[in-house]
């Protein structure tokens, strides 16, 4: 499948189409570490949606043969989200998503970051894999007993 990365646009279309994927991805990787009450009030109570609506101008797209496949939204430096649609999942595409969007933070700074759930495993194994150190006792680190940090550092090239 051939990858393209773009910006998100505003119109209805990439909208709706980014929240149908964050509900799918939600449903299907955070309810077995939430469970499927907590998820189901997330999405019921909007949140989900308000995260993309919130965060559609800061948005990079990853497009598959011309459909989203995933998206990734930024709150520089950090990684606010990033989400692959579900049978898109364990292909790659996350690892091209990340790597694009580490680059686009990276032009601005030398060091960014991203929290996730202690519980979310996979995704948690997926940073490590993709070269992200887990942040211990650091003053900066602001999250609670549920979320973790990751970080990444520039490589600086002579």
């Amino acid at each position: 499948m051939k990858c393209l990365f773009r910006a998100a646009s505003f119109d209805n279309d990439d909208t709706n189409i980014l929240k149908a994927i964050a509900k799918r991805v939600i449903r299907l990787n955070y309810t077995p570490f939430l469970g499927a009450e907590a998820v189901q009030g997330f999405i019921e109570s909007g949140q989900s949606d308000k995260e993309i609506d919130d965060g559609i101008h800061v948005c990079t797209v990853l497009m598959g043969d011309a459909i989203p496949i995933g998206f990734a939204i930024t709150k520089e430096p950090m990684l606010h989200l990033i989400m692959i649609d579900t049978v898109f999942q364990r292909l790659g595409y996350g690892s091209k998503l990340l790597q694009y969007v580490e680059n686009m933070l990276f032009m601005r700074y030398d060091r960014i970051y991203l929290n996730s759930f202690k519980a979310n495993t996979i995704a948690n194994q997926f940073y490590l894999k993709n070269g992200w150190s887990l942040v211990q006792d650091d003053e900066r680190c602001e999250t609670d007993d549920m979320t973790i940090r990751f970080e990444k550092k520039r490589i600086h090239r002579s």
